[in-house]
């Protein structure tokens, strides 16, 4: 019975090295898809502008009307939010 054993783990050989082969081809395929996508992505977002809020965008109205108005310590209220 140890005979049929061994005999087992022997045949086991080239199907974990087939395993480890395959486990590495598909992790370099995977790498090189990450890369493809974060360079499509990068390509995508080069001319990309953020697209502030309305509400941003009216309080830095408010605080640029106060600083005009020589208000600054308003206009500095409306920009840290106090």
């Amino acid at each position: 019975m140890l005979h049929i054993h061994s005999t087992a783990i022997v045949h086991n050989w080239p199907l974990q090295e087939r395993a480890e082969q395959a486990e590495s081809m598909l992790s370099e395929r995977q790498g090189q898809e990450l890369s493809e996508l974060v360079s499509r992505q990068q390509a995508q977002m080069a001319g990309w502008r953020p697209k502030f809020s309305t509400e941003l965008l009216n309080l830095r109205h408010i605080e640029a009307t106060l600083s005009k108005q020589w208000d600054f310590s308003k206009a500095e209220q409306v920009s840290t939010g106090g």
